[in-house]
């Protein structure tokens, strides 16, 4: 379906940045968080993480951490692709940071069942991780 922008330039003239605290859920889970993810983020950028489950929709968790602030999230225990967005104005879970955000994805599924992981990230798509960029499309939505 994709996200709801005006026109084929991709202007949505109602946006405004909305705060928010690093770490901070989007999408909440159904099951107990008993796992973590540290992440040490860019300092260029703010990021969008969103784990999607690869048995339990309910344990899907979305969270958002501002560039330069460490945090650490709890998990449920499950196996996840973690996807993420890049961006500097936060427009909330449907817009993300608007036209300009930069999608990336893990080519490989986490295991949050055995691990808590941490998570390095660099300047531009760059981190610890087998990430790739992916379109707007494939980028999970709320």
């Amino acid at each position: 379906m994709g996200r709801k922008w005006e026109g084929s330039a991709k202007v949505v003239i109602s946006l405004k940045p909305i705060e928010f605290e690093s770490g901070e859920l989007v999408k909440k889970p159904a099951d107990s968080r008993d796992s973590s993810l540290e992440v040490t983020p860019s300092d260029d950028y703010n990021t969008y993480f969103y784990l999607k489950s690869s048995t339990k929709k309910a344990n899907d968790i979305s969270f958002i951490v501002k560039k330069g602030e460490k945090t650490t999230v709890a998990v449920p225990r499950d196996h996840y692709t973690v996807y993420w967005a890049n961006g500097y104005s936060w427009y909330g879970g449907e817009f993300l940071f608007g036209p300009q955000t930069t999608y990336l994805k893990d080519n490989e599924e986490w295991d949050f069942d055995t691990y808590s992981w941490t998570l390095s990230m660099e300047a531009g798509a760059g981190s610890n991780t087998s990430s790739e960029t992916v379109s707007e499309d494939d980028f999970p939505e709320l």
